[in-house]
């Protein structure tokens, strides 16, 4: 998945804790989800055809997308411009950018619905990163393809594969992980094994030369996960102490510093942690006691998502807006995090329509504050229909009255109107075909509108009081 300007994924290894989302995925700008039932809804951009939904349609979707023909998925990883799936069958399909073989299917075409890699079976667990990705076998061995520029696929060589060959040297894996140019493993004894790219450190054995195959961490031991940033790893240990090396400069190794360091430091200030996850140049971790806590770099408020901080962080602090998660994963400028009740919010840059929230803003406004996406899984729902053909907010913006008509009468259902807070501002039960919408006491400033149909979010709108 994704990681230069920051990114994060939890990839849940079906052996053991591992470190990378298994229901999550964002890439560059888009995003993949896995629903309860096995099917994959995807949104944000498309260019490359990394949805996956057409052969020939690039067209961006601003809301979840139900992939057709892919069913019975249980973990999806995405890259740059590209994406992966494992099924119940432990097969693997991808789709997408393709220019240094990313897709494992034997050429550098592109592909705009998924396709099985039909050469790898018996998978357990993917990870995708850049430009290259891993997958883990059922015996214990790791498989690599795509981009090999610093020896990421851990080859002996930095030539490209466009079908998965075998990570030399490396058995007895049980989660896997990549970077930018670099990967990681994690062996049933505890031990974690590193190669590929090593410019500032990031393969931690004390140098800053590159490893063509793989070698093992040896200043630690006993780690219970590993995950990669962009040029860091991180890992938990059994006494639930986090350590890191690579690069620093945003404060990214959580060692109240930012010099980059190619041995293992210990994060400041936490313990008691049970999931750690990098990427990018950031990193989260999930407290005992159910606490968020983050560290690194922060451009967009992709993880302070409840400050709007701009400024970097070099030791982790709490992250009070976001409770009650069960996965998390950044983008380079969005965030998705996957509650236990099993909502799914977002938050960050959505310029291409990356947050699923059924509509768009750019580049003038961020938002830190985290939205549900509506209906992400519902199998019925059409944001853009009714975003699109029933929905009309004229004027807007406005500075006394705005009218929300619908094209057909309307019954059960409510408008919601909350501030960029999340704070509710007003309910209005709808009856008929369109509702005046007062300004009364609200200031001036930027709002949302949320559409309730029978209990089920069905759109969101933003408005603006001038």
């Amino acid at each position: 998945m994704i990681k230069k300007n920051l990114i994060l994924l939890f990839l849940a290894c079906l052996f053991q804790t591992s470190s990378r989302s298994q229901h999550i995925a964002s890439g560059c700008a888009h995003t993949l989800f896995v629903c309860s039932d096995g099917t994959v809804r995807s949104w944000g951009r498309n260019h490359y055809g990394q949805l996956g939904y057409s052969a020939s349609d690039t067209t961006e979707k601003n809301y979840p997308y139900t992939l057709q023909g892919l069913s019975n998925v249980t973990m999806v990883a995405a890259g740059w411009y590209y994406s992966l799936a494992l099924k119940n069958d432990s097969t693997v399909w991808s789709w997408g950018y393709n220019h240094n073989g990313e897709l494992g299917l034997g050429d550098t075409i592109a592909r705009g619905i998924p396709e099985q890699i039909t050469s790898l079976t018996g998978i357990v667990a993917i990870d995708a990163s850049y430009f290259h990705s891993l997958a883990l076998k059922n015996d214990g061995t790791v498989w690599a393809w795509g981009r090999n520029s610093s020896g990421e696929l851990g080859t002996g060589d930095i030539l490209n594969r466009s079908i998965p060959v075998q990570v030399l040297n490396l058995t007895g894996v049980v989660a896997i992980s990549c970077g930018y140019g670099h990967s990681a493993a994690l062996k049933s004894d505890g031990t974690v094994w590193v190669w590929g790219d090593n410019s500032y450190g990031q393969l931690g054995d004390s140098t800053f030369s590159p490893k063509l195959t793989p070698i093992e961490v040896t200043r630690i031991s006993g780690i219970k996960s590993v995950t990669c940033g962009a040029w860091h790893t991180v890992v938990l240990k059994v006494d639930s102490t986090v350590w890191a090396w690579g690069i620093n400069g945003y404060g990214t190794l959580g060692n109240n510093s930012t010099i980059d360091s190619s041995v293992p430091v210990q994060a400041y200030f936490i313990s008691g942690i049970i999931k750690v996850e990098a990427c990018g140049a950031q990193n989260f971790a999930i407290k005992n006691d159910g606490s968020i806590w983050a560290w690194g770099r922060n451009s967009y408020s992709q993880y302070l998502p409840d400050t709007n901080l701009l400024w970097n962080q070099d030791y982790p602090i709490m992250i009070s807006a976001l409770t009650g998660l069960a996965e998390i994963e950044i983008g380079v400028q969005h965030g998705h995090a996957l509650k236990n009740d099993g909502t799914l919010w977002s938050w960050g840059d959505n310029t291409n329509g990356q947050l699923g929230i059924g509509w768009y803003y750019y580049n003038s406004f961020y938002t830190g504050i985290p939205m549900e996406i509506p209906g992400a899984c519902s199998p019925t729902i059409s944001i853009d229909e009714v975003e699109l053909n029933e929905v009309n907010i004229y004027p807007n913006p406005f500075s006394v009255e705005t009218i929300i008509s619908f094209q057909q009468e309307r019954s059960n259902t409510v408008i919601k109107v909350t501030d960029v807070f999340g704070k509710l501002i007003k309910v209005i039960n709808v009856s008929g075909k369109q509702i005046h919408l007062s300004r009364e006491e609200m200031k001036a400033g930027i709002y949302f509108v949320e559409i309730v149909n029978e209990n089920k979010i069905v759109a969101n709108r933003k408005i603006i009081i001038q």
